[in-house]
């Protein structure tokens, strides 16, 4: 079985598909694979079927109740603390959400390809 960051290599390891800064590009896959990695183990460890409360077609890693917490937790628009307390349900530690992937806008296309691979994946289990 894959790892969550393997999978997520795998998903994503198109996005640069000129030669533009290639090593640039590669650096910032990486970057990107890693923190994202550490917020889906974080959100699997915590919350069963989590990506189940997640709808692509609004997600918006730029909007607290858009984003990944934001929308696992039912947040409201600017709640900090309510965002510090779904983050500390989760082990994440206070003012480090960006290393979980919970807060660059280069992240998002991330999630969305994770997401949406496990709401397929599932789909396909729930269905057989």
């Amino acid at each position: 079985m894959k790892s969550t960051q393997e999978l997520l290599h795998e998903l994503t390891a198109n996005f640069a598909d000129d030669d533009y800064d290639r090593v640039l590009m590669e650096e910032q896959h990486r970057e990107c694979v890693g923190r994202v990695s550490k917020g889906i183990v974080q959100l699997d460890c915590k919350i069963y079927r989590w990506w189940d409360k997640i709808d692509l077609h609004t997600f918006n890693i730029g909007w607290m109740n858009l984003c990944v917490v934001g929308q696992v937790f039912g947040l409201p628009a600017d709640d900090w603390a309510q965002f510090d307390e779904a983050c500390d349900e989760l082990e994440v530690p206070r003012n480090q959400y960006a290393q979980y992937g919970f807060a660059y806008e280069s992240d998002q296309r991330y999630w969305e390809v994770f997401i949406a691979d496990r709401k397929a994946r599932w789909a396909y289990r729930d269905a057989n």
